[in-house]
């Protein structure tokens, strides 16, 4: 199984080969020879799109095989795999935007363990004892600039780094230059006890 997702995200359609499949209850469940629909979880918007025409019910990951629930019955042996962009985009912009947050949050603070979700259609994250006040227009100012600069973004074995900057830990997908995020906004913070909730988006 080639996760064509992990390299390269931004790809919206491809064809691909039934390696098996399984016809039951008006759906087929399909094991392929490479994908573009990550598996769902619970992080990320779960993607949506369509195989053969036929629409996705459901994305799911076993020893490493990536198993696609499609709604009808799939006959063909290759068959065409499309994404919905909206989604997908959504998805790239704020685990994107995710990385850069904690690439220049480490370069002003002492590490600190952090989570990341995405609530109502914005990014959310969440940091572990954080007991300081947060910056917001130092970091806003230093990812614009990035932003604004496009910079490289080099992705490998779950981490993200800007050469030269910085690099933290991202097992999500992520942009390969800075410029793709348009721009990046700390939208609110909240804090519950020593810990701090940073609200933001990167969609004008």
């Amino acid at each position: 199984m080639i996760k064509i997702y992990e390299q390269f995200p931004e790809i919206l359609s491809i064809k691909s080969r039934v390696i098996s499949k399984n016809y039951d209850k008006n759906k087929t469940y399909l094991n392929l020879d490479r994908t573009i629909f990550m598996p769902n979880n619970d992080v990320l918007t779960n993607d949506k799109g369509f195989i053969d025409g036929k629409k996705v019910l459901g994305i799911e990951e076993k020893n490493g095989k990536v198993l696609h629930t499609v709604e009808g019955k799939i006959s063909r042996r290759e068959v065409v795999l499309s994404l919905d962009r909206e989604v997908r985009y959504k998805n790239l912009k704020l685990a994107s935007g995710f990385s850069l947050f904690r690439i220049f949050f480490d370069t002003y603070n002492l590490p600190h363990k952090m989570d990341f979700a995405i609530e109502d259609g914005k990014g959310a994250i969440f940091i572990e004892d954080f007991r300081q006040g947060l910056d917001r227009d130092l970091i806003e100012g230093q990812i614009n600039y990035a932003i604004d600069a496009g910079l490289k973004i080099e992705k490998s074995n779950g981490i993200v780094e800007l050469p030269g900057i910085g690099k933290t830990i991202n097992n999500l997908i992520c942009f390969d230059r800075t410029y793709k995020l348009k721009f990046f906004k700390i939208l609110d913070t909240e804090r519950t006890d020593s810990n701090m909730k940073v609200i933001f988006d990167c969609d004008k």
